[in-house]
């Protein structure tokens, strides 16, 4: 007997199993099915946050944080102008 118990008559007279044979033998299979509630508490890390608004110090435009505004052209998190706006012609 070994370890495991006693050697199957027909493995007897065969080399041993290599790993790569051993891993295809037997899979981890679930038991149960999971529950949903189960998969939501899995999956509580991947939710989607919303995306915060700030407002330009300059023209009070809603802007994402550390974006340049789009209207004026300020940088909040600089405190300075980043770019220059263009002026639009008037026709």
């Amino acid at each position: 007997m070994g370890i495991r118990g006693p050697i199957a008559p027909e493995r007897r007279n065969l080399p041993p199993i290599s790993l790569l044979e051993k891993a295809t033998l037997a899979m981890a299979v679930p038991k149960r099915r999971v529950s949903p509630a189960r998969q939501g508490m899995r999956r509580s890390h991947q939710h989607v946050k919303r995306k915060q608004n700030t407002y330009c110090d300059k023209c009070s435009n809603p802007i994402l944080p550390h974006h340049v505004c789009w209207n004026c052209g300020y940088l909040n998190t600089q405190g300075r102008e980043a770019a220059p706006v263009k002026e639009e012609k008037e026709s």
